[in-house]
């Protein structure tokens, strides 16, 4: 039985697709591994700020995809269906906001897009 959320519309179950996509392909099989060394592949930020799957809630005009909450909430949960927990994306996110947040322009300018590609 597959479980539908009130807050999700066509738009962002493409989104979901996607996600589910990448980390079965990406994240899911290096795991255990990456769980032994302590770290994610260094590249798989890099890959995942191509996918636009960093800063998902950052405006675009700071290098963001310019969505909400609920494009973070979608990977949390694709991450959480397969057991991953060694991709500290939560904190990549967190630390997006404070610059987002309590920034400069020009700090804004210079780390968001950085953040948002990896």
């Amino acid at each position: 039985m597959e479980f539908r959320r009130s807050w999700e519309d066509s738009d962002l179950t493409a989104f979901r697709d996607t996600v589910a996509r990448f980390v079965d392909r990406e994240i899911a099989p290096d795991e255990l591994e990456a769980r032994e060394r302590g770290h994610v592949r260094p590249e798989l930020w890099r890959q995942l700020g191509e996918a636009s799957l960093l800063c998902t809630d950052i405006p675009e005009a700071y290098g963001g995809m310019g969505g909400d909450y609920r494009h973070d909430a979608i990977i949390q949960e694709e991450l959480a269906r397969r057991g991953v927990t060694s991709l500290g994306i939560q904190g990549h996110s967190i630390t997006a906001h404070y610059v987002l947040n309590h920034g400069t322009d020009e700090q804004k300018r210079k780390y968001l897009p950085l953040m948002a590609r990896g």
